[in-house]
């Protein structure tokens, strides 16, 4: 009697423990389903864009190569179809980006649905657009209510990619996706701002997994949805970063504030506060009544892969295998001249026929990248003097100088000091400008028309070459329309001397020795085996220094052409194999002969300066 009384004792235990058991395992599943999947959403009719981003990292099963996973993103975006009827396409995305293709989702075709089913989609090329641009429309019917688009998108490998990737949908060693939205998400043609709202379902990914985009951190609990509201190009026009990511501050980051971001280790402190700092002394510079900013620091497994490239309020910072980390002093100077660029850019359309708009996209980036900080006391004006003439000395020594806009635009990809020179003529170009305006009765100066710029495209006005040259003879007549068209046409530039008088500065004549690698600069790019010298010239300094034809360049100490061109004094350093041996040849990349050129040299260095936003004060900071 007592055995079966204990024993039923111990069964009413056991299925008590079983039913909390069950019970706790439930929580814990609601918990951790709450925890990694977003809340399923339906836009509001009043221009409302969904979107949720599934990543699913990379995954071997056991070897099996049946089961194997290509590292990818699932999205699914939601949108009203009344926003869509009055254009010809629903969804369009370009053809390539700067020299790289973008995704064509032909083996992963996309999909739209509505509310009576689906929605056949049809895709063509547009290449009367600028830029050529693959588009997507609806061809058997109309849609009804809302659209639901769902596509795939594979990240590239980044082991195995071109090191100018770096801005697309990348996929690194340490299991973390990032990306521009704007070069795997087709957009909505509309130029009417938008509300868009973003979430994440991280299930796929490790439980310290962290999604951040321009405008917040996801977080299932706090966040679980982020949004903002602006154009398509402009909402886009952002960076995701999605993986175990070291991110600086340590709390959670929300979209009014600054936050830093890697996959590999913490962000360096000394680049992300003097960052954070400077944008936000920028945004108020702009009037941008959104404060967020956030800088990406991204590791690329190739040498050449360093780099940065600027968005809407966010950074991608590349620095390579052969780097600790991004050099200190280095970044300083770019990150200023790619945040700027983060608000100023005009954009490109089909009726701007005199070649690219890098002239000002660049050249915006390296006037403001070096005035700005120091306007802001974050820069000592003996520096932004140096980095005045850097330009200016990478404007004259160019082989390019006498090119037309067009020649530069048309220009092979893997010419980069050809395609620099367009941005070295910008910074000329503004130089000259902002000294007629300052000089030009009831003419704003140049930081007003800038700040216009920004708030235009706020207002989702996008500024072009066109409307830039209209502004410009607006306020300078006859004069402002010949000096932007003989700007275009490669047309000498020469400083007005008291061009910088309000920093202390006088522009003389310095003569400068042409730039000059000494043979095919496309012998830099590609594989080991496509590094063969060919093109050398007879009697260059390359070739005094030892550099022959048919040698392989097994490195290049410069990741890029850019600090050769910018640093007058800087030194070529190669290690190449000549049949057996591999030597290491250095020599300074100029011509023996000098070419006409101009430098600002302080007129009275004792003397104390003002100028900049808000009439701040500069010093020797």
């Amino acid at each position: 009697m007592w055995s079966t009384f204990a024993s039923d004792s111990l069964m009413v235990h056991m299925n008590i423990w079983l039913i909390l058991l069950t019970l706790l395992a439930v929580i814990l599943y609601i918990v951790l389903h709450d925890r990694m999947s977003p809340p399923e959403y339906k836009p509001v009719a009043d221009n409302g864009v969904f979107i949720k981003i599934t990543p699913f990292p990379y995954s071997n099963n056991n070897n099996d190569t049946s089961k194997k996973q290509a590292p990818h993103l699932d999205i699914t975006m939601i949108l009203d179809s009344a926003a869509l009827t009055t254009f010809p396409y629903a969804l369009a995305i370009p053809v390539e980006e700067n020299g790289i293709k973008l995704p064509t989702f032909d083996k992963n075709p996309i999909f739209a649905y509505d509310d009576k089913g689906n929605l056949p989609l049809h895709t063509h090329i547009n290449t009367h657009a600028s830029p050529p641009r693959r588009e997507w429309f609806f061809l058997q019917r109309h849609p009804h209510g809302n659209i639901r688009f769902q596509l795939r998108v594979a990240a590239h490998d980044t082991n195995h990619t071109d090191p100018r990737t770096f801005p697309h949908l990348r996929y690194d060693a340490k299991g973390a996706f990032t990306g521009a939205l704007n070069t795997f998400i087709p957009q909505p043609p509309s130029h009417q701002p938008f509300t868009w709202t973003l979430t994440f379902d991280l299930r796929n990914m490790p439980p310290n997994a962290l999604a951040a985009w321009t405008w917040g951190e996801y977080h299932p609990a706090l966040s679980p949805v982020l949004t903002t509201r602006g154009t398509p190009a402009a909402a886009l026009n952002t960076v995701l970063a999605i993986g175990a990511l070291h991110k600086y501050p340590p709390g959670v980051n929300a979209a009014e504030s600054f936050g830093a971001y890697s996959t590999q280790h913490t962000p360096p402190a000394n680049i992300t506060q003097w960052t954070a700092e400077l944008a936000a002394k920028t945004a108020s510079f702009f009037h941008e009544p959104h404060r967020a900013y956030r800088l990406f620091f991204v590791r690329n497994p190739y040498r050449g892969g360093a780099g940065m490239c600027a968005f809407a309020q966010s950074l991608v910072l590349a620095y390579t295998d052969g780097m600790s980390g991004p050099d200190p002093g280095v970044t300083r100077d770019l990150v200023a001249r790619r945040l700027v660029q983060s608000w100023l850019r005009l954009v490109e359309t089909a009726a701007d026929v005199r070649g690219s708009a890098r002239w000002f996209n660049g050249g915006v980036g390296l006037y403001y990248g070096a005035l700005l900080p120091c306007g802001f006391g974050m820069m000592s004006w003996s520096g932004v003097l140096v980095l005045l003439n850097r330009f200016a000395a990478a404007y004259y020594t160019s082989e390019a100088i006498a090119w037309t806009n067009d020649e530069l635009t048309a220009a092979p990809a893997s010419r980069e000091t050809i395609h620099m020179q367009a941005e070295f003529r910008g910074f000329m170009y503004f130089v000259g400008l902002a000294y007629e305006l300052r000089n030009t009765p009831n003419a704003p100066d140049l930081d007003s028309l800038m700040v216009q710029i920004v708030a235009n495209e706020r207002a989702g006005l996008h500024d072009h070459v066109q409307t830039w040259k209209n502004t410009v003879a607006l306020y300078l007549g006859q004069k402002g329309w010949d000096g932007f068209e003989a700007m275009m046409d490669g047309a000498f530039m020469m400083p007005h001397p008291d061009s910088f008088a309000y920093l202390g500065m006088r522009c003389v004549r310095q003569d400068l020795y042409g730039f000059e690698l000494g043979f095919a600069e496309e012998c830099l790019d590609g594989s080991e085996e496509e590094r063969v010298v060919y093109g050398l010239v007879v009697g260059s300094r390359a070739e005094k220094a030892g550099v022959r034809n048919g040698d392989v360049v097994v490195e290049h100490k410069s990741s890029t052409f850019r600090p050769l061109v910018e640093d007058y004094e800087a030194r070529m350093v190669l290690r190449v194999r000549q049949g057996e041996k591999e030597v290491e040849i250095e020599y300074w990349p100029r011509s023996w002969e000098e070419v006409e050129a101009y430098q600002w040299i302080l007129a009275d260095a004792e003397k104390e300066m003002r100028k900049g936003p808000g009439q701040i004060v500069v010093g020797d900071a």
